[in-house]
Order: C-alpha cells, then sequence, then structure tokens
C-alpha cells in the first residue's frame, strides 16, 4: 500500500511501518522512498481540499471575558506580595538554619574535643567529629529551610485566598 503523503509535489512513501496502525506489518523490508507522479490502484490520496471543510464543521472557541483593570492590579499585587513573603521567609530560614548550623557543630565539636582529651589524644579535633560536625550544621540549615518553604507556601495560599477570591478575609 502506498499513501502520497505531499499531493504537490508527488513524494510517496510505501509499507506500513511508517505508521502506527493495526493492519500487520510487511514481512519485508520497506523500499527507499521514491517519487511518482500517477497515482495506481491501491494508493491512498491526502488532499489539502478535504481539510477546509473538517474545519468549517468544528464549533467556534469561546473567549475567556477580559480582566477588570481593578482584577489587573489586584493580581498584579497579589504577586508582588508572594514574591516579598518568598524571599522574606526563605531569608529568615536561611539565617535561621545557619545560626542553628553553627551552634550544632560547635556542639558535636565541643563533645569531640572533650572525648579527645579524655582518651589523651595528640590532635583536639578528630576527623570524625569534623565530619559529624557538617553533617550536624548541614542538618540543621535543610530543617530549617525545610519548614521556611512550608511557611512560604501556607502564607502565599491565604494571600491567595484573601486577594484572588475577592473577599478581604484575614
Amino acid at each position: 500500500m502506498t499513501v502520497i503523503l505531499n499531493a504537490n509535489t508527488g513524494t510517496t512513501y510505501t509499507g506500513f511501518d511508517d505508521f502506527r496502525t493495526r493492519v500487520p506489518h510487511q514481512t519485508q523490508p520497506s523500499p527507499k522512498p521514491t517519487v511518482n507522479t500517477e497515482p495506481q490502484a491501491d494508493e491512498v490520496q491526502i488532499t489539502p481540499q478535504a481539510q477546509p471543510q473538517e474545519q468549517a464543521e468544528t464549533p467556534a472557541v469561546e473567549k475567556k471575558p477580559k480582566k477588570s483593570i481593578w482584577a489587573k492590579m489586584r493580581g498584579a499585587y497579589a504577586s508582588f506580595k508572594k514574591g516579598v513573603v518568598a524571599s522574606v521567609e526563605y531569608t529568615k530560614g536561611t539565617i535561621k538554619g545557619a545560626a542553628y548550623g553553627v551552634v550544632a557543630a560547635a556542639s558535636v565539636l565541643g563533645i569531640d574535643a572533650i572525648a579527645n582529651k579524655v582518651q589523651k589524644s595528640e590532635k583536639t579535633f578528630s576527623k570524625k567529629g569534623k565530619v559529624f560536625a557538617g553533617l550536624a550544621a548541614a542538618g540543621a540549615l535543610a530543617i530549617n529551610l525545610f519548614q521556611s518553604y512550608l511557611n512560604v507556601n501556607e502564607k502565599k495560599a491565604q494571600i491567595d485566598h484573601r486577594w484572588q477570591t475577592g473577599h478581604d478575609a484575614v
């Protein structure tokens, strides 16, 4: 079976492997594309004339109503406010996480130093203690950033509820 894909140039492709259909595949490999100007008896032609008739039958798409100036201003203000809230909350979470991380790392290193003094080790801080101090600091920062992420989502939802639904409930 031959299918003409472009009726203007006469380009034809043969075989079922080019199309995903339920028709059984040919057992022989498909030949290379050939140029054929005359249609054959088993050939399917796709003409551009059939497409405008189908398009004329489709219903028109309804347009969305335009937003008023007040609605656009409310949306812009809500977007600005959400951006400010996000930046403030993430900054607070980062500073708080860094502070807690320093405290956690200092605590781990202090415990490591005391343990090394008791064991009469030649080094004050062991490699293991430094690694655990770094992990404690990173963990404290990660926990605080996750908490600030949750706070941002909650505050953004409150802003959307107040400014997008059209009432001033706080």
